[in-house]
């Protein structure tokens, strides 16, 4: 269980807007490996969603073993562990704030403004 994660993948099903935003990730990648070791940093290139290019992202549910101890433990959202499975992993998983990922949704309003 230690390894399991949540993952979201994003493409722009060919768009131009999106191929300028995966070069500005390449261009970042490329600065980060100016900076960092090369053993350290893994290469960055797209995913694909179908035949289109696309950035997956991922968090794991559990930070694991020494890197939990010390970092407070909180609850798991019942949206996200309705049935306690993930909350009964064992003493050497510890979800921390970092394990946390929010989800929000855009809602359009009659007067044309968004929250």
């Amino acid at each position: 269980m230690k390894h399991l994660r949540q993952q979201v993948s994003v493409t722009g099903l060919g768009t131009s807007k999106f191929a300028t935003a995966l070069e500005s990730l390449s261009s970042i990648n490329r600065l980060f490996s100016k900076q960092i070791r090369p053993d350290v940093l893994e290469d960055w290139t797209p995913d694909f969603y179908q035949e289109f290019p696309a950035v997956n992202i991922s968090n794991r549910y559990f930070t694991d073993g020494s890197l939990g101890k010390g970092r407070q433990s909180i609850q798991f959202s019942p949206s996200v562990d309705p049935h306690h499975l993930l909350s009964s992993a064992g003493p050497n998983l510890t979800h921390t704030l970092d394990n946390v990922v929010n989800f929000y949704k855009k809602v359009e309003r009659e007067n044309n403004t968004a929250r």
